[in-house]
């Protein structure tokens, strides 16, 4: 996955990258002119990534969680887990407060942006 935000004066785009294995995917950022690439976040992001630019967040699936952290990797957690899920890609509405995830042979569902597990809604079947 890749995503671009503008921040802070600054144009960075978002991606996952992997390695020899699944379990070493992670999240790196870098200027649009392909300069100051690094490693925002170390641990296993194989789903979607979706950047919230009201409140300068990144959000990432990965498998059966949804987390969140800052733009630039210092702090993050995970924001709902649910199993038998298969989260492969996230959407985010900062506007409206929700996150839209896609689960593979699931469907489309809804959330806040806060992972309350009581707004977890079934959009699309």
């Amino acid at each position: 996955a890749v995503v671009s935000t503008q921040s802070t004066g600054e144009n960075w785009v978002y991606y996952n990258t992997k390695a020899n294995n699944i379990s070493q995917i992670s999240i790196r950022r870098m200027l649009f002119d392909g300069s100051e690439s690094k490693v925002v976040v170390n641990e296993k992001s194989d789903g979607g990534l979706s950047i919230d630019w009201l409140n300068e967040k990144i959000y990432w699936s990965s498998s059966e969680t949804v987390s969140v952290g800052e733009l630039d990797g210092t702090v993050h957690t995970t924001l709902l887990q649910k199993e038998g899920f298969n989260f492969r890609d996230i959407l985010v509405d900062p506007c409206n407060g929700y996150i839209y995830l896609a689960a593979l042979e699931r469907g489309i569902f809804r959330c806040s942006m806060d992972g309350d597990i009581s707004s977890f809604t079934e959009i699309v079947k």
